[in-house]
């Protein structure tokens, strides 16, 4: 970028952006919404207190212009950072200034505690890895190394108003289907850790992500699940993807307006080019059923535009690869399965 003015510190070089940014960037946005009581004692007084609507990164800054901030794009208006997610601009937080303390839960007046949950090896899901990336993958203590790096750079660039972002990694003690082994690292994560985000959580499971919100921690953890899920459980609870609700509608749609009462003619057989195209679904389930809500969401807006299913499948996490095989086979037959791949998600068959 050339001279530019000075950045909130001297780490100055361009950094991989990783997941650990949208745990960075709810730690500054989000606290100032979410706030409690909580065990550290804090008050809702101060800078994150309530401003009448208007934002509270420039409530904090009465009569200054955010566009002033020496590291400031005012092309863009966005902090001079070489990403897309690169924040809007605010005015220096001035060293000594009070920024409300202890807000809400994790959040004291000089840091924010971020945990990262280390889900246990599954050997599906590791040999899949292992095939993809192949032997000069990094190993664990290089990916834990990365996401602290990253956490350093995000802590230099960012406006956290006096606070620092402290990421501490928590090693699954179950399985990904265990439920006691997910409620009590949930538990330790908020009642011992204090942590007022964690990012990732055991697959298998919501036990995991219902005993952080009712204990009004923030969770990155479940992805593709149906939207009430996460209304139901607001607003502690985010996912990385779009809920399978609106991925359904999106399929759905799809189907009834450019696909349903046409011949197959991309099948592989010529015999069935001729036929009408059929619809199935194969999609990934867990054992308290978690996206079967989206899965009947997706089946009555078919029916609603008269599109039945003819098949119906639910897998786990380790029958993914093999059932996906299989019903990849069954294109030959004019038969279309729709579904997200808990192994990739958003891959269609």
């Amino acid at each position: 970028m050339g001279d530019t003015p000075k950045k909130r510190s001297g780490l100055a070089r361009y950094w991989p952006v990783a997941a650990v940014a949208v745990v960075v960037v709810g730690a500054i946005g989000i606290g100032a919404v979410v706030k409690g009581g909580g065990s550290d004692g804090g008050t809702t007084d101060g800078a994150a207190a309530s401003t009448n609507g208007e934002a509270p990164a420039l409530a904090a800054f009465k009569g200054e212009d955010p566009m002033s901030a020496p590291d400031c794009d005012r092309s863009t208006g966005r902090l001079m950072i070489p990403t897309l997610y690169a924040p809007n601009c605010v005015p220096l937080w001035p060293k000594g200034k009070d920024n409300g303390g202890a807000t809400t839960p994790g959040v004291t007046g000089d840091q924010i505690v971020i945990a990262h949950y280390i889900a246990q090896t599954d050997p599906t899901i590791q040999a899949l890895t292992d095939q993809v990336l192949g032997p000069d993958r990094p190993t664990d203590a290089e990916n834990a190394q990365y996401r602290q790096d990253t956490v350093k750079a995000y802590n230099a660039l960012f406006e956290t108003y006096g606070r620092k972002v402290k990421l501490v990694e928590v090693q699954a003690s179950g399985a990904a289907n265990d439920d006691a082994a997910a409620r009590a690292d949930a538990i330790k994560i908020a009642d011992d850790l204090h942590a007022f985000a964690v990012l990732g959580g055991p697959a298998q499971t919501n036990v995991y992500a219902e005993t952080l919100a009712a204990r009004k921690v923030i969770c990155i953890c479940l992805n593709s699940q149906p939207a009430s899920t996460y209304t139901r459980m607001s607003p502690y609870i985010w996912g990385l993807l779009m809920s399978s609700t609106e991925g359904y509608t999106h399929r759905a749609d799809f189907i009834t307006q450019q696909l349903a009462g046409k011949k197959a003619e991309f099948a592989g057989d010529p015999k069935y080019q001729a036929e009408d195209r059929k619809f199935g679904i194969v999609y990934y389930e867990t054992a308290d059923k978690a996206y079967k809500t989206g899965v009947d969401f997706f089946q009555k807006r078919l029916a609603d535009k008269g599109v039945t299913l003819t098949d119906d499948e639910r897998m786990a996490l380790i029958q993914s690869i093999d059932l996906g095989g299989q019903f990849y086979a069954r294109q030959n037959t004019g038969f279309v399965p729709f579904g997200n791949d808990p192994v990739a998600p958003g891959r269609k068959y």
